[in-house]
């Protein structure tokens, strides 16, 4: 349990993740063109309905809430990070079997939406389903606990993948911008007198957004679609196909190069 705890894990060689990293909502307001020298509108081809949780969430006829299975682990063996416990969210057939289990309690929507706004203001990213459809889970991590977060951090990108998203800064600099990139469960933002950005350590999770918002700097931070958009799978059965084949095939390869499990 302790490996597993730590975010040690043994991952099967896939290469396409199981999750994606959902914006927090506020954050996607679009690219924006230029219209003229007094008009600017968003580009709302840039803000898809598989980027917005709530309309996910409330698309979803059961909703079930559990504890985070991470923190809840650690807690366990004492290393509690203070971060709220009941903040995974379930759907349909799996909500029912955890609930049929005693794992989990239903929700309405209103309730599921109000977590998912507490996680925000936790600091918590959103993981949902890699794929389009029917959404079986949606998970708010913390880089202290979270296997997902803490993968991520070791530049593997199998388990968890980036959202649609990055970060662009504007290079405006303002009193308490500090405060944005302390938020940054990636490391991507640093700050001594000037923002640094490492954008390819951004997941596009939008905290350090959606934190200059509301410090009063709208624009200084913005999300903008990534050049390279991730592959999100057409459904849940397609993501687990093509995560079964390329594990499969790593595992053969893996037996051939002499590698153990």
């Amino acid at each position: 349990m302790d490996a597993a705890i730590e975010g040690e894990v043994g991952l099967t060689p896939n290469r396409t993740p199981f999750y994606r990293v959902l914006p927090v909502e506020k954050t996607l307001t679009g690219e924006t063109k230029q219209v003229n020298v007094d008009q600017a509108v968003s580009d709302p081809r840039t803000v898809l309905p598989l980027d917005i949780a709530s309309e996910m969430v409330k698309a979803e006829p059961l909703v079930a809430v559990a504890d985070c299975y991470c923190r809840a682990a650690r807690k366990i063996v004492g290393k509690d990070c203070g971060h709220p416990l009941e903040t995974c969210l379930t759907f349909n057939e799996l909500a029912e079997t955890l609930l049929e289990a005693g794992l989990a309690r239903r929700i309405d929507h209103a309730e599921a939406l109000q977590i998912l706004q507490g996680c925000e203001r936790e600091g918590l990213v959103h993981f949902v389903d890699n794929a389009e459809g029917r959404i079986r889970s949606l998970c708010n991590c913390c880089p202290c606990s979270c296997i997902l977060l803490s993968v991520l951090k070791r530049d593997q990108g199998n388990a968890g993948g980036p959202s649609r998203y990055m970060i662009r800064y504007s290079g405006k600099n303002f009193p308490g911008l500090e405060l944005c990139a302390e938020l940054c469960p990636m490391d991507a933002l640093s700050y001594n007198g000037v923002l640094t950005v490492d954008h390819k350590r951004c997941i596009g999770c939008g905290l350090c957004v959606s934190r200059c918002q509301e410090l009063g700097h709208e624009g200084v931070l913005r999300l903008v679609p990534r050049g390279k958009h991730p592959r999100i799978h057409k459904s849940n059965e397609a993501l687990w196909k093509q995560i079964t084949r390329e594990s499969a095939v790593g595992l053969i390869m893996n037996k051939i190069k002499g590698i153990k499990d």
